[in-house]
């Protein structure tokens, strides 16, 4: 599968330049990849649609991209050194 970050900025770059016509082989591969992963089906059924706007399919692309990109989890460096909210919720001033 050619899901890497540099084939799916190519693939954004010719679905903003020739529309999702010209795509829509790339899209249908990369709908089945997104919908294995978990990526929501209704971003998917509007990415995948002809009948949708050009522009209404380009956002729902960038949305599934976004989302098989972004972290599972989280976890900061450090994060168990965060010190707990002070009592009454302030923060004292110098």
């Amino acid at each position: 599968m050619w899901l890497h970050a540099g084939a799916l900025h190519e693939l954004a770059h010719r679905l903003a330049e020739r529309g999702p016509a010209a795509v829509e082989d790339e899209l249908a591969e990369l709908e089945a990849v997104a919908s294995a992963a978990g990526v929501s089906s209704v971003l998917l059924a509007i990415m995948g649609d002809g009948r949708e706007p050009a522009i209404a399919r380009q956002r729902a692309f960038a949305q599934v991209v976004a989302r098989l990109n972004w972290p599972r989890e989280i976890t900061l460096p450090g994060s168990s050194q965060v010190p707990e909210r002070p009592a009454g919720g302030r923060v004292a001033t110098p």
